[in-house]
């Protein structure tokens, strides 16, 4: 099962695909931006959504968000993260 997480309106874009050994987080960072506080709950309710256990979705989403913050001074288009 796999799905889309827009974080913000045309600016970043998450894809969430969860297989059967790991589960991968895929970022594509489409435009630089703020990331909001709903940013945050957008990832985690999605990681929900895909069976994750709710602690690590949580982990995961804040992870998303400070790594974001971290690179939108860099040209880095793609990022996986692999559990």
């Amino acid at each position: 099962m796999s799905c889309v997480v827009y974080l913000a309106p045309g600016y970043y874009q998450a894809r969430v695909i969860d297989s059967v050994a790991t589960m991968k987080l895929f970022i594509s960072l489409v435009k630089v931006d703020e990331i909001c506080k709903p940013c945050i709950d957008t990832i985690y309710d999605a990681l929900a959504k895909i069976g994750s256990d709710t602690v690590m979705a949580a982990w995961v989403a804040k992870s998303m968000v400070h790594w974001m913050k971290r690179v939108q001074s860099r040209q880095i288009r793609d990022r996986a993260w692999t559990f």
